[in-house]
């Protein structure tokens, strides 16, 4: 924080600055991992739904409603 080199305030603002950081880092870190998350959770309800459909099919190729 060179813009206020020779302030009082300016070992406050830089400790503010570097908290500031470090918090922002961490959050980062916290939402990257919460995707990584997300995207698991997606991948496993595509494949739930995939597999429901699935179970559904062998249902359909026996109806007699099939070709009306």
């Amino acid at each position: 924080m060179k813009g206020f080199d020779g302030w009082d305030a300016a070992a406050g603002l830089k400790k503010v600055a570097d908290t500031w950081d470090q918090q922002v880092k961490v959050l980062m870190g916290r939402l990257g991992s919460e995707k990584g998350s997300l995207r698991g959770a997606s991948g496993l309800f595509v494949q739930n739904d995939l597999g429901t459909g699935d179970g559904f099919r062998p249902l359909g190729t026996q109806s007699k409603l099939n070709g009306l």
